[in-house]
């Protein structure tokens, strides 16, 4: 609280930490220094020991003085950093002069080069006036996760408006200034000023600027298309004097991003006169607040959750290349991504999961079925498995082994192994098509072969210090089951990014990054798509393979038999040729194991010597004579 004698009242807070409708401040001490940044507050005083908040606001800018130039007007603003490259003839005051009699020209280009960085895009502007020929030049490079061209573009504009106004700070009768722009999406934006932003605008932090700045300049701001890179088709003499200002503002932005790249100087993305910055985290949120919030959120979720469940440490999370993965996941059908998110999280229909599922169990007193508790501890589930089904085990229907969504790309069994040679090589002509590193190449084919029986660093050949021995390093740091689930690391696409550079092709780093992680996803989509073909494809005679095996298996057993465990005239059965019922179709195995089990059955009934199967715990046999007993 500001006193007459320009001292200050301090009030604080109680100690004790508790939220109230009215917050009370006691107080505290006099100063005569007051701590920046501050807001300024009005409070109502209840006595001269307590006061109650009632509302904050930001202090006012200092008002700049009429007699700053162009250039010290542009300073005094928040992050001058931003005017670093700014170049001018004289000290600006010939900008002031032809905005007022309307003899200035502008131009504003971006450039963004994914090839390169794709997190890096830059802007020009250049100023002139048509009367003195006199020119003024500003290049800004920005690292953003969110660069691409349209930003580029954007943040052009959003440099040139401002200078526009620092030169209208002054109180003068400005008449109007032409400004160029070969993308017509910002035009667009610029000539609809009035109208409300999207709720989905892309690189809305810049466009609702544009849109800002138009309104409140004293001045008329005439934006036009002009056609980009036509140096390209026509000589220099060719152009317009508004087409040249293109070019040379294309050629300042080109070469000021691949300088910053070299110099790792970039512009802190914070700008003046922004109505509303939000943050997720320490990132400026620079789309639609509802996609960045998201953005950030889901990130936090997944790093606590892959940390939780041991797939990827937390301090290991970053070096995963996510927007790949994200890029990649939209290509695929809604079925596919969910399949993709139920195999991730281990909760596909794979039996290490399945035997967790509780079974129907029948209601005790006072509790309801789904209240049941199953043998293992788990809850029982009421709807699944139906009544009468098989007790799911954990093991893998083809080899034995534990059956988790690890395994699946590691089953040992033959058609299954045979099917994953078959998608390694089709990755490895994959590589070869799209231009793969070829020692990346080498790394990757060896890594795979080998099936989770050797690491990374023992599948590279290069020494531990070369970039491709740190990669491995890296790499088994996440391990196999990341791999080839799709997790990239982001040094993949690095490495990959200097080979093109090398290359004549148009294909970038990050299309190399959404093809091979597609590539991989699919290695271990095939691998599940023949497990559930083995498993529960049904043939011609409604037979899955798998009750096809079980009667085999079947069959085999029951040609053991002695003859002398059935009636003499039941003994032809056995008399069978193994390779023509070996050949016959599963009905009719199945029609002979039925009749020789019949057999069985009746001959144990006709001799009590022999034990019968039927009187079994579960059989009607054994329950009618518990019955009995009890």
């Amino acid at each position: 609280m500001e006193l007459a004698d320009t001292s200050y009242s301090v009030f604080r807070r109680d100690g004790l930490g508790r939220r109230l409708r009215r917050q009370p401040y006691y107080y505290s001490h006099d100063t005569l220094d007051i701590a920046e940044p501050t807001l300024l507050a009005s409070v109502d005083a209840y006595d001269d020991t307590r006061v109650y908040l009632q509302s904050v606001a930001e202090r006012p800018h200092a008002a700049i003085p009429d007699s700053l130039s162009l250039v010290d007007t542009l300073m005094s603003w928040p992050n001058p950093s931003l005017w670093d490259d700014f170049r001018c003839d004289g000290d600006g005051e010939w900008i002031r002069r032809g905005l007022t009699t309307g003899t200035i020209r502008a131009a504003s280009d971006g450039s963004y080069m994914p090839a390169v960085d794709p997190n890096v895009c830059s802007a020009a502007v250049i100023i002139e006036c048509t009367a003195t020929g006199q020119r003024a030049s500003l290049t800004l490079v920005e690292r953003s996760e969110d660069a691409d061209n349209y930003r580029a573009e954007a943040l052009g504009s959003v440099a040139l408006l401002l200078i526009l106004r620092a030169a209208t700070s002054r109180n003068l009768p400005y008449s109007r200034c032409e400004a160029y722009c070969d993308n017509k999406g910002i035009v667009g934006h610029a000539k609809k000023y009035k109208e409300p932003l999207p709720d989905k605008q892309a690189q809305a932090d810049l466009i609702s600027m544009i849109r800002m700045h138009m309104r409140e300049l004293p001045l008329n701001v005439d934006y036009a298309h002009v056609f980009g890179h036509l140096d390209e088709i026509l000589r220099w003499d060719q152009l317009t004097p508004v087409q040249r200002l293109n070019v040379l503002c294309d050629s300042l932005a080109k070469r000021a991003l691949l300088e910053s790249i070299a110099t790792q100087r970039f512009i802190k993305s914070d700008f003046p006169f922004e109505q509303i910055r939000l943050r997720c985290g320490t990132q400026k949120c620079t789309g639609p607040p509802a996609r960045d919030i998201y953005r950030w959120w889901g990130s936090r979720t997944a790093r606590e959750y892959y940390h939780q469940k041991g797939k990827i440490h937390e301090s290991h999370f970053h070096l995963i290349h996510w927007r790949c993965v994200g890029k990649t996941m939209k290509k695929f059908p809604k079925r596919f991504r969910n399949w993709v998110t139920k195999h991730v999280s281990g909760t596909c229909g794979c039996n290490h999961f399945l035997a967790k599922w509780g079974r129907r169990k029948k209601s005790k007193k006072g509790r309801s079925a789904s209240q049941a508790t199953s043998t293992d501890g788990t809850q029982g589930n009421p709807h699944w498995p139906r009544r009468g089904a098989p007790k799911v085990t954990p093991k893998c229907p083809m080899c034995s082994e534990r059956e988790t969504t690890a395994h699946i790309t590691l089953c040992a069994n033959k058609t299954r192994d045979a099917l994953y040679t078959k998608s390694v090589d089709a990755l490895c002509d994959w590589m070869e098509r799209c231009h793969t590193d070829p020692k990346l190449a080498t790394m990757i084919e060896s890594y795979l072969r080998a099936r989770n029986t050797s690491t990374m660093v023992e599948s590279c050949p290069w020494p531990t210090h070369s970039k491709y021995g740190v990669l491995a390093e890296y790499h088994d740091k996440l391990g196999w089951q990341n791999f080839v689930e799709g997790r990239l690391l982001s040094y993949y696409i690095d490495i990959q990014r200097s080979y093109l550079a090398t290359q004549k092709t148009y294909l970038t780093a990050e299309g190399w990054g959404k093809g091979i992680i597609e590539q991989l996803l699919r290695i271990t989509h095939k691998q599940w798509l023949l497990r559930n073909s083995l498993l529960h494809y049904k043939c011609a005679d409604g037979r899955t393979m798998a009750e096809k095996r079980s009667i085999a298996r079947r069959v085999k057993d029951l040609l053991w038999i002695d003859p002398e465990d059935l009636h003499e005239d039941d003994r032809p059965l056995l008399f069978e040729d193994p390779e023509e019922l070996g050949a016959s179709s599963t009905t009719n195995q199945a029609y002979w194991a039925a009749c020789v089990e019949a057999a069985l059955l009746s001959a144990a009934h006709a001799s009590p010597d022999i034990p019968s199967e039927l009187d079994t715990e579960g059989s009607i046999r054994y329950r009618r004579r518990r019955k009995r007993t009890e």
